[in-house]
């Protein structure tokens, strides 16, 4: 007979690990009273992370648990307190500002400096002067050079590492910028011992070293322009010039023996002293001008010693029309053409022609080389720059001084007074190669001449190769009257040097004067040939009492001229001859003649040649 622990006859119960009486009919589960722990009757159990806790665990409840709430989670409280990391979404310690405290207000300025809340600084502290350029202390490596003054361009016209915002003298010229018209030039800054040149000429402020002075007259070459004007018409340019640029002005050292002046379609002529009317009321830089003197006619060759003072022109632009322009060379250094135009809008062929003042030079075609008696451009001349298509903007290359001495200008010697002619605002210029004589060959130092019959209008020496010869026109002023005309045809001679002959030369093909007219005739000789019969017009005609009949004949002939008035009765006969070939002429004296109509008229080889003559008495 057996009960259980529970009382039961044969029951199931029985006592657990705890001695608690279980199973059977006790409604107790066996071992119930053990904790997660395995102790009878103890306090342990499983936290929210399934984690045996309290009790005799040792473990606290929920400690596998991270300020987010994650078991086993990697979220913690940051330096301010914030649970961060994990699965927060938090950045750790994001809540401190550049200074380190929580929640502040410091920030990191445009500099990239910790400023404002805690820190003591204001903010932009190495940016006083505002220009958003921070000083050199600054985080971002800014190093303003004007720390104290506003400078946002940083502008340093010397790179001396002085901003011209804070720097006295930007320039280094020591002139103070107070004092210096051009601040950010080390050659320009002022003229305080009124002398005209620049006192920072030499590069720093000098009133003793402020530029040469060739003519020791107190004002430096730069800003003095002295030129020597012969009588009738000088073509002038400006390397200086006053403020003031009125007529009355620039020319007031000549008086009243400056006439008129002469500009590219303007011109002007002086009443009196001072008082000039016309279409050019002053003078511009950029431009040539013909300056006429007054000629007093006496046989005399004056001078006239011009002077005007100013401020240097150059550098300037210029806007080149296609054909002819009337330029200025706007500096006091000669340079040669090459060195004048090389590299710049003129080069390339697109000037090839330049006529000064009775001289020339074309460029040519063949070798690109400049040909002539013009070689260099001279400051205080003007020149005619021949272009062969429109050039927007032109500027003159800066003479290199230190190779001016190497300039080889081709000076003209004087022409000797028998030959002397009238310089012209219209001229033209034939180019020759060659001179073929046949009492030996023509020398350096012989004369090339230039008539319009028996004017002389232009002269040349010869000088061993290619040369211009001049050839004035009519400018419809007195001194030029019997000049050449458009469509005239000049003659040339030679003046031997060593015997005083003078003889008559040709060309196969002279063509006709043109102003601005450049002519290449290759070969003259004193042998050429006429291709064909001709009777030149007479001259003069109308005439008193004596004209000059010119013709030519290719080869050996009978020659009759003979003169006819208007009833067609004989009056004379000339000439009735077998004449060489070649050139000639004859002369009628109609001094036993009445005025009136008369025809000349001239057979050869069969044929008639007629001209209509006038006498008038």
């Amino acid at each position: 007979y057996s009960i259980d622990c529970n009382g039961d006859d044969y029951g199931d119960a029985y006592l657990d690990s705890c001695g608690v009486c279980s199973g059977g009919n006790s409604g107790h589960e066996a071992d119930s009273d053990i904790d997660c722990n395995g102790d009878c009757f103890g306090e342990a159990y499983e936290d929210s992370c399934g984690v045996c806790s309290e009790g005799n665990t040792g473990v606290e409840a929920d400690s596998n648990q991270d300020c987010n709430g994650d078991c086993f989670g990697f979220a913690y409280l940051d330096n301010c307190g914030v649970c961060s990391a994990g699965n927060t979404e938090h950045e750790a310690n994001s809540d401190q500002d550049c200074n380190g405290d929580c929640f502040g207000g410091a920030v990191y300025d445009y500099c990239w400096d910790c400023s404002g809340g805690n820190t003591g600084f204001e903010l932009n502290y190495n940016d006083p002067d505002s220009d958003g350029v921070c000083n050199e202390e600054a985080s971002n490596n800014d190093e303003d050079n004007c720390p104290d003054d506003y400078n946002p361009n940083q502008e340093d016209c010397e790179f001396d590492g002085i901003g011209d915002a804070c720097d006295d003298d930007d320039d280094n010229d020591g002139a103070l910028d107070i004092n210096d018209i051009d601040t950010c030039n080390n050659f320009i800054c002022s003229d305080n011992d009124g002398d005209s040149c620049d006192d920072c000429s030499s590069g720093f402020y000098d009133l003793d070293n402020d530029g040469p002075d060739s003519d020791e007259d107190g004002y430096c070459n730069y800003g003095d322009v002295d030129i020597t004007l012969s009588e009738g018409n000088n073509l002038i340019s400006f390397w200086a010039l006053p403020e003031q640029k009125s007529l009355d002005i620039v020319f007031e050292s000549l008086g009243s023996d400056a006439l008129a002046l002469i500009g590219e379609g303007i011109a002007a002529t002086q009443l009196s002293d001072g008082i000039w009317a016309g279409s050019l009321t002053e003078v511009d830089p950029t431009d040539g001008y013909w300056i006429k003197t007054y000629n007093n006619d006496n046989g005399s060759n004056d001078y006239y010693e011009f002077q005007t003072v100013g401020l240097p022109v150059a550098p300037l632009t210029y806007e080149v029309q296609d054909g002819n322009n009337l330029m200025s060379y706007p500096y006091y250094e000669s340079q040669s053409i090459e060195s004048a135009i090389s590299n710049t809008s003129l080069d390339d062929g697109v000037l090839f022609r330049i006529i000064g003042e009775g001289i020339a030079a074309q460029r040519l075609v063949s070798n690109g080389q400049w040909v002539g008696s013009l070689t260099s451009l001279q400051g205080g001349k003007g020149y005619w720059m021949v272009s062969t298509d429109y050039v927007e903007s032109f500027e003159y290359n800066v003479p290199d001084l230190s190779r001016s001495f190497e300039i080889n200008e081709y000076i003209i010697p004087d022409i000797p007074d028998e030959f002397k002619y009238e310089q012209s605002t219209a001229q033209a210029f034939y180019f020759v190669n060659d001179i073929e004589l046949n009492d030996g060959p023509i020398e350096i130092g012989d004369l090339i001449l230039t008539y319009s019959n028996d004017i002389i209008v232009g002269a040349r020496y010869w000088s061993g190769k290619m040369i211009d010869v001049p050839a004035m026109g009519n400018d419809f002023y007195d001194n030029t009257i019997g000049y050449l005309e458009e469509g005239d045809i000049p003659e040339f001679k030679i003046y031997r040097h060593s015997n005083g002959e003078l003889i008559d030369i040709y060309a196969s093909d002279i063509p006709e004067w043109n102003d601005f007219g450049m002519y290449n005739i290759g070969t003259l000789s004193d042998n050429i040939v006429p291709g064909e019969v001709s009777l030149n017009n007479a001259y003069p005609n109308p005439f008193n009492p004596l004209t000059k009949i010119t013709y030519s004949i290719p080869s050996e002939m009978n020659v009759d001229i003979k003169i006819y008035d208007i009833s067609g009765r004989l009056v004379n006969e000339l000439l009735n001859s077998q004449m060489s070939a070649g050139s000639h002429e004859i002369n009628w004296d109609a001094t036993e003649n009445a005025s009136g109509i008369y025809f000349l008229r001239m057979f050869v080889n069969n044929k008639s040649y007629s001209q209509k003559l006038i006498l008038i008495k």
